[in-house]
């Protein structure tokens, strides 16, 4: 028996508003990077100091945070900070997770803008020593998994001439070298270190051989291969290892396949 500590804290990042007539400079040594977490609610609360490090009351102040995107061009989401010790200069970012549902994980950068006392003015709310105005933000599904749908696996039917492909293993070839070979489209895996795959067959006979790429254009090598006869069946295959591009390569001996793909449906990868 063990136990394992967790821990429950809401993130507090220092943030620095100039303001009054020091001419003292302060400012934190560093950004902290904030993180989000889908499927969640989250909350990140925020002291706003002036140049003096001391509170800044910030009672009656709209202050608003945004979520820009990594080319700093895309609002992904703003919303008010709620006060919670305004006397102190803290507030807080109350975010219900259907806020973040539509929007991919990734990493961004949020800014913070905070009005004037007049009201007559909006100003950026510092975040780091080099008088920086955008901080970096993590939007992770860490709690909750991302749904990653299912890409719909299509065999070709116009490919020319298809004809032998000289796949070997072991330098021993892995069909006959005079069969007909039928390629699928490329699945780009984006280097994913599992990618599973299934196949419905009906009535098939042949090879089937799965192909990993670096380019996608050439170099293909045989990762996996397999052989059935007169197989009815929907198969699952998973590939292990990092290959950016992946292709099926199918030998039909009942030639089916050439024939309107009447042996094979349903590719799906994942």
């Amino acid at each position: 028996m063990y136990t394992t500590a967790v821990f429950l804290y809401t993130q507090r990042n220092i943030v620095v508003v100039l303001s009054g007539p020091s001419p003292r400079r302060f400012m934190p040594v560093y950004s902290k990077p904030l993180t989000l977490h889908k499927g969640v609610d989250n909350q990140l609360q925020f002291q706003f100091l002036n140049q003096e490090q001391k509170p800044v009351d910030v009672t009656g102040l709209e202050i608003t945070f945004r979520a820009l995107d990594q080319t700093g061009s895309v609002i992904l989401f703003q919303q008010t900070l709620t006060p919670v010790f305004s006397a102190t200069g803290i507030m807080q970012l109350n975010l219900d997770l259907s806020t973040l549902v539509p929007i991919t994980a990734q990493q961004c950068f949020y800014t913070l803008s905070i009005p004037s006392q007049t009201g007559n003015a909006h100003y950026p709310v510092y975040v780091d020593a080099q008088a920086q105005a955008r901080g970096d933000l993590y939007i992770v599904n860490s709690v909750l998994p991302s749904v990653v749908p299912s890409l719909s696996v299509t065999i070709p039917t116009v490919q020319g001439n298809p004809g032998p492909y000289p796949f070997t293993a072991n330098d021993q070839p892995l069909w006959d070298a005079s069969a007909n070979i039928w390629f699928s489209s490329i699945i780009t895996n984006d280097n994913n270190p599992i990618l599973t795959l299934q196949m419905q067959y009906y009535q098939y006979t042949g090879n089937v051989v799965v192909l990993g790429s670096c380019t996608g254009n050439s170099d293909w090598a045989p990762v996996q291969a397999f052989s059935y006869a007169n197989v009815t069946d929907t198969k699952g295959y998973v590939l292990e290892g990092f290959y950016p591009y992946v292709q099926i390569a199918f030998e039909a001996n009942a030639n089916n396949i050439a024939n309107g793909f009447d042996t094979l449906s349903n590719i799906y990868a994942r």
